[in-house]
């Protein structure tokens, strides 16, 4: 009797522990799917937000993606014969971030399925085939917010024209300026023609309008930025407020944000200068001129909130006087250090615990803690 007790008292128990651990593992699954299914309304909510950010987004329509322009001047003909599409993109204004997985070809779809949203009865095989895309930066420049080797390698492979450009403030504008100015004076040239401009900067407003009047159909697209007019979007066809979308569409994981910072006129430059020095060299800082303040623009992928702060706190500490220096005081100055600019900056700045910043023949600002 006590055997056969005994041994019905282990089958109970080993019966309770079955169903305990069948118990304990449908709760499991249950929770499992559950993170699943909030993991995936997370991604949907994140690829809303990035949308969002850009002004307008890729809009799912079935497998393929579908482009909302933020303004239509003039719609094309449904008799429009497409001939050329040639892409004008300034890398400096449009960038590309630092990413070895963000790869060209990704890119390129994206412009080919807008382009062919607005052509009627056109495809994006037939569109990359008669695509010339020209891009615009200098290649010597290496900061995370420049194309990453693998997407120039890209670019190389498939035959985009990297036009060389010199290290000077406002080369990309003057050259893209050059191609687009030529393109618009060929004689006929814009029959069956599309030019899409990735850009934002007011200086091609009149490039634009001449492409328009020489019988190009022109796409803007570009990014945001803090003017609300959007003027130059009245000197286009059709635009789009969707570069960052661009790119976020085409690598899903790619997140950055950008924040601006107001700051006085007289102090933007010395407070992007010491900006620079103090932060993580994975943000990028623009200096936006505005009428009377300026603003600036950090982008990044962490950090970016803290660094806005260090910037306003920067602003309100720094005083900014311009000086006058004679050029041929100024020359006499740099020969008595070898003939080394730098060198004679780097020793005023650090005798005077002042922030040089040049910006015309001879002339400074100082902006001074």
């Amino acid at each position: 009797m006590g055997a056969g007790s005994s041994a019905r008292k282990m089958v109970k128990v080993e019966v309770k522990l079955r169903e305990e651990a069948e118990s304990k593992t449908q709760m499991l699954e249950h929770q499992m799917r559950q993170q699943q299914e909030e993991l995936l309304e997370t991604k949907k909510e994140l690829e809303r937000i990035r949308a969002s950010i850009a002004g307008v987004g890729p809009v799912n329509a079935g497998s393929s993606v579908r482009w909302q322009p933020c303004r239509i001047n003039k719609s094309l003909e449904s008799t429009w014969s497409l001939a050329r599409v040639l892409v004008f993109h300034d890398g400096e204004n449009c960038w590309v971030p630092n990413h070895a997985d963000l790869r060209f070809a990704a890119v390129r779809h994206a412009l080919c399925q807008i382009v062919a949203e607005l052509v009627p009865g056109s495809d994006n095989e037939h569109i990359k085939r008669v695509m010339q895309y020209s891009f615009f930066l200098s290649r010597d420049e290496t900061h995370p917010f420049h194309p990453h080797s693998n997407y120039w390698n890209d670019m190389d492979s498939i035959g985009v024209i990297l036009e060389a450009v010199g290290s000077k403030k406002g080369a990309v504008d003057t050259k893209m300026k050059m191609r687009m100015a030529a393109l618009g004076s060929e004689d006929g040239g814009g029959s069956g023609a599309i030019v899409v401009v990735i850009a934002g900067d007011r200086d091609f407003i009149p490039e634009l309008s001449r492409l328009c009047n020489a019988g190009f159909y022109v796409i803007l697209i570009h990014r945001d930025n803090i003017s609300n007019t959007r003027v130059i979007e009245e000197c286009c066809h059709a635009a789009y407020n969707c570069w960052d979308a661009i790119l976020t569409h085409s690598h899903p994981q790619l997140s950055y944000s950008t924040k601006m910072v107001r700051v006085s006129r007289d102090l933007a430059r010395a407070v992007e200068k010491e900006g620079r020095l103090k932060l993580d060299k994975g943000l990028k800082i623009c200096v936006c001129l505005e009428a009377e303040d300026s603003y600036l623009t950090v982008l990044g992928s962490r950090d970016v909130e803290e660094a806005c702060r260090l910037l306003q706190d920067l602003g309100s500490k720094l005083v900014a006087e311009r000086v006058t220096v004679g050029l041929s005081e100024y020359k006499a100055a740099i020969a008595a250090v070898g003939g080394d600019e730098g060198a004679l900056l780097k020793s005023i700045e650090k005798e005077s615990q002042a922030i040089i910043i040049r910006e015309n023949e001879g002339e400074f600002i100082e902006g001074q803690e």
